[in-house]
């Protein structure tokens, strides 16, 4: 969650975003494109955690970015 301290990318930056877990409300046109496995099936946070690639913000990045800022 540290990458978010840098702040959002400039307005005009508009995608492809890798998602990983989250919501893909934030996003337009978003494909799992993945599944995290761990190979062990080890109880954690990741396991099973999908990963889908977006094709860019459904509003500017500046807008939205304390939204997209969570822990679990």
């Amino acid at each position: 969650m540290s990458y978010a301290d840098w702040g959002p990318p400039p307005d005009r930056m508009s995608g492809p975003v890798v998602l990983v877990g989250g919501s893909d409300r934030f996003f337009t046109g978003c494909e799992q494109v993945a599944e995290i496995d761990d190979g062990y099936d080890w109880d954690n946070d990741e396991q099973g955690v999908h990963v889908s690639l977006c094709t860019g913000p459904a509003r500017p990045w500046s807008r939205m970015w304390g939204e997209l800022r969570h822990f679990y």
